[in-house]
């Protein structure tokens, strides 16, 4: 492997957990949103929360602790 190679991959665990955080970050506020306005919405919500937990899960790996 290059120098390019490992900074390239470098670059792109950063952008994917640059990405992951944001993505994290919006389900959540839709979440609260879909708690406090739309709690009937059960299914969209679990959808939300799995989700969440999937990401969770990616963002432990990616920082090292999954």
């Amino acid at each position: 492997m290059t120098d390019k190679d490992i900074s390239n991959k470098a670059q792109e665990e950063k952008d994917t957990l640059r990405d992951t955080r944001m993505e994290i970050r919006d389900l959540e506020a839709e979440l609260e949103f879909m708690l406090v306005r739309e709690q009937h919405e059960i299914d969209y919500i679990d959808y939300i929360e799995d989700r969440l937990k999937v990401l969770y899960g990616k963002l432990c790996k990616l920082i090292g602790k999954g």
